[in-house]
């Protein structure tokens, strides 16, 4: 058998455990059989059995007085962490780390979190939006650690519904888990798997709340900042707009806020003066104002005068408060009695429960409630099916009901710093009175504040010095007194009226040690008044206070019109750079100092090349040489001829102020140059070769050299250079001279090699003097030079008297070809065969019609009479003379055909 732990006994045989010693006593040793073994606490210590409560959604969990940690109710998630999923209806102890102790816990919807002793934070539970802060989404049913960072402790921590926060020592509050409303408040919808700071600014936080979907903090100055979901205007900030980060909310009350807690829904706050304050969600009374109208500012809830709030809770649709009576009220939705006062009726008001002792303690869930009492014990009610009570069933309760913890305390605990106990055989410790405080543990006694401190909370472990301003001037003093109005004080913690002083301005600061009396931001040496805000300067030494001089520098110049009213030597700035113009440099700030700016006062020109008073920035001819700058003006048709050769006109006069060029000028600032042919920066009427080609040209280059001794007959064309025959056509180059040695003649567009001036046919390759019997071929009838060859019926003719050479030329050939003997050659002839019809018209004019014989132009029938005729006589002729033996002449015919 196992000997009792310490916090039990066993009195009798068969025990299957230990006996837990009675609330208030503890038992240290091991293997006790009595209650004789259990002691009472001393004075300075208490015997709690538990300090913290937390409810869920439909779970709770509590810190006993050794550390440890209870859960009972829904576990579907692992929320009890007891490393199941298994429901309970009374608590079952949790999985701690051993050696630590539990100090802080919250049961969020379906997760749970608790802050060890050591500073870090253990979550277990639902993970599935990163909201036990392990950096994954694995559900855990024993808690795990909170990666906070590395070195980073924290003193309080609240869960949400899937969300969760932590204050950390250096004050700065860290969430992390779901943020699809911002309630993790960094600025951003993003979950986080790990903490990300909240973006609270230079404030800290005393406190955080995590609710539902938002976020609220008390900061370290008091003042309330909410962030996350705004629906219902659960954030306060009198808007329904949801915030990625925090913002102030305004609580009209001059008392400092002391306890906060989000609800699903719903906000509620608690003063130092013991008054409340709620806002969001309020169809079923949860703001405890009377109402059921939502409101998204703070609404004083209805407190009866003589409860003092220290403590509020909310859940889903209800809310409670803990007053410094020890007394409990709750108010809002009552369906499942989680208002605790025997009923299922609603309340929009508070309404005090009734118990047998005091409540040091309080916690709501979504629809149960709990609370510790002065005696040790823990009462729970309302919802119950899954046993979040704790009761050991699963029935709802409108009333409290003792929870069985099943644990007996092993020590007595000393009273913690805030706390005293003067009494032995206690379960609670006292918090420290307004008015006093204990600045260690384990008192037996409070400490009343002294002159010059003051303490207006409940369990502090210090007194607050009183501020600059005011004053306390006796012991155990709950508030500080204020200077009269226009007085302050040297310094903190004054005692005495007599420590007030003049303070003109107000501003804490008395005048025998402020240096600006009136605050107005001109030290007092150097203010003209040092007690009239209004009246601070006279610069211009006139003994009229600059507030009314309408020229406070004197220079003339009226304030309203001076951008440098207290300056003499300054009156104007041009260009806004703050430097008055008679000191900068660049009036304009073109970037020019003025020592070369043309235009000082004009930041977009600075240069006047000609001189003509237009800026070469507008000016579209900055050297006046008649030619415009660039080509913008160039405009030209569809067929690229110049619609308009009238530049831009400035002054309106109707004159071009420049002539219109597709090259624009060169040389816009040089009157002397517009063109740059080969672009060698040497303008055209100073370049010696203008086109680069290497021959040299005169100049200027818009006179043509001859071409002769290496001079440039085409000094703006790159590929030409020579002109033997004159005819200003090139030898080389694009579009050349096809004759370069006949000054009339340099296209030959047909290619025939007869330049177009000659050519009949310039477009159709003909006769020319480079083909084989050009002039027999040329003095046909129809045929012209650089035409084609006109062939004629009857042009296949025998040409006597034509005799070929040796060298095979033929005499008689051309010009002085006559074939019908007339003394014409047939070149000059219009008729050449003598026939009376023109050769233009000859073979042309009908079958019957022929050139160059006089005989064919017979009709068909006298043709036919000729043969017959000529036949007969030849026959006879041949007879007769004896053709066959006749020597004839040794004159050799040649038929020549016109192929």
């Amino acid at each position: 058998c196992e000997e009792a732990r310490p916090g039990y006994y066993v009195p009798g045989l068969g025990a299957s455990e230990g006996t837990p010693c009675p609330a208030g006593k503890y038992n240290n040793q091991y293997g006790m059989t009595s209650d004789l073994a259990c002691q009472w606490a001393e004075a300075g210590h208490s015997v709690p059995v538990l300090t913290k409560v937390s409810s869920g959604a439909y779970h709770s969990c509590a810190i006993l007085d050794d550390g440890s940690v209870s859960c009972w109710g829904m576990n579907d998630n692992g929320q009890l962490g007891d490393g199941t999923r298994d429901s309970s209806l009374e608590p079952q102890k949790a999985s701690m780390p051993m050696g630590r102790n539990a100090i802080e816990i919250s049961a969020g919807s379906y997760h749970t979190c608790t802050l060890l002793d050591d500073g870090s934070v253990r979550c277990w539970g639902s993970n599935a939006f990163g909201q036990l802060g392990d950096g994954t989404t694995i559900e855990r049913t024993t808690p795990i650690t909170v990666d906070l960072g590395s070195g980073v402790s924290a003193i309080g921590v609240s869960s949400g519904e899937s969300h969760t926060c932590a204050v950390l020592t250096d004050n700065r509050v860290k969430c992390w888990g779901l943020n699809a409303n911002g309630q993790i408040g960094d600025g951003t919808t993003t979950d986080r798997h790990i903490p990300a700071y909240s973006s609270l600014g230079g404030t800290g936080a005393l406190r955080v709340s995590a609710g539902s979907f938002h976020t609220c903090a008390i900061t370290v100055d008091r003042n309330v900042m909410c962030w996350g979901e705004n629906w219902n205007g659960q954030l306060g900030d009198s808007s329904n707009v949801d915030r990625d980060t925090p913002v102030e909310v305004s609580i009209p009350s001059n008392s400092s806020a002391v306890s906060i807690d989000s609800g699903a829904f719903h906000t509620c706050l608690g003063m130092n003066d013991g008054t409340m304050f709620c806002w969001g969600y309020n169809a079923h009374g949860q703001l405890g104002n009377g109402g059921t109208l939502d409101s998204n500012s703070p609404l004083a809830s209805a407190l009866s005068p003589d409860l003092l709030l220290m403590e509020v809770e909310v859940g889903l649709f209800h809310s409670c408060g803990l007053f410094d009576s020890g007394e409990v009220a709750c108010w809002g939705d009552n369906s499942y009695g989680q208002l605790g006062d025997g009923t299922q009726t609603a309340h929009s008001t508070p309404e005090v429960i009734i118990l047998s002792t005091n409540a040091t303690s309080i916690t709501v869930g979504h629809r149960h409630t709990c609370m510790i009492l002065d005696d040790a014990s823990l009462k729970c009610w309302g919802a119950n099916e899954y046993g979040q009570v704790g009761d050991g069933g699963s029935t709802n309760s409108n009333t409290p009901q003792d929870i069985d913890l099943g644990h007996g305390s092993k020590d007595q605990v000393p009273c913690e710093r805030g706390t005293y106990q003067p009494l032995p055989e206690k379960t609670t410790c006292i918090l420290a009175s307004r008015g006093f405080m204990v600045p260690d543990s384990g008192q037996t006694e409070q400490t009343g504040c002294s002159p010059g401190y003051y303490s207006s909370l409940k369990g502090q472990r210090a007194c607050v010095p009183a501020a600059r301003g005011f004053y306390v001037s006796e012991n155990q003093a709950t508030s500080q007194t204020q200077c009269p109005a226009g007085q302050s004080t040297l310094s903190e913690a004054s005692t005495f009226f007599d420590d007030c002083f003049a303070d003109f301005d107000g501003d804490g600061v008395p005048d025998q040690i402020d240096e600006d009396d009136d605050n107005d931001g001109v030290p007092d040496v150097n203010d003209y008044d040092p007690l009239d805000p209004e009246v601070s300067f006279d610069s211009d030494g006139d003994r009229i206070p600059d507030s009314i001089d309408t020229d406070d520098d004197n220079d003339g110049v009226n304030d309203t019109e001076d951008p440098f009213p207290n300056d003499q030597n300054e009156w104007e700035d041009f260009d806004g750079d703050g430097v008055g113009d008679n000191s900068d440099d660049d009036d304009d700030g073109d970037g020019r100092p003025d020592s070369f700016d043309v235009f000082p006062n004009d930041p977009n020109e600075w240069a006047d090349a000609d001189g003509d008073g237009w800026g070469n920035n507008v000016d579209p001819d900055d050297d006046n040489d008649g030619r415009c700058d660039d080509t913008t003006y160039h405009i030209t048709d569809q067929y690229g001829a110049l619609v308009s050769n009238r530049g831009p006109d400035l002054d309106g006069d109707g004159a071009p102020d420049c002539l219109t060029s597709a090259k624009g000028d060169e040389f816009p600032l040089d009157a002397n140059e517009t063109d740059d042919t080969d672009g060698d920066s040497i303008g055209n009427n100073q370049d010696t070769d203008c086109d680069g080609d290497g021959w040299l040209n005169p100049v200027p280059c818009n006179r043509q050299g001859s071409g002769e001794n290496g001079t440039d007959a085409f000094p703006l064309e790159a590929d030409k250079w020579s002109d033997s025959d004159g005819d200003g056509f090139a030898d080389q180059g694009s579009n050349l001279d096809a004759f370069p040695d006949d000054p009339s003649e340099w296209l030959d567009t047909d290619g025939d090699s007869v330049g177009n001036n000659a050519d009949v046919c310039p477009y159709e390759f003909g006769i020319s003097s480079q083909d084989a019997d050009f002039m027999q071929t040329l003095a046909l009838p129809g045929n012209d030079l650089g035409c084609p060859i006109q062939t004629l019926i009857g042009d296949e003719i025998i040409e006597d008297g034509v005799e070929e050479t040796e060298d095979g030329a033929f005499e008689g050939g051309g010009d002085s070809l006559d074939f019908d003997g007339d003394g014409i050659s047939d070149v000059e002839d219009d008729d050449d065969d003598g026939d009376g019809i023109p050769d233009l018209e000859d073979g042309v004019l009908g079958d019957e019609k022929w050139s160059k014989d006089p005989f064919r132009p017979f009709s068909g029938e006298t043709w036919a009479i000729l043969a017959v005729s000529v036949a007969f006589i030849g026959v006879i002729a041949y007879r007769a003379a004896g053709w066959k033996k006749r020597g004839m002449a040794n004159i050799r015919s040649r038929r020549i055909r016109i192929q």
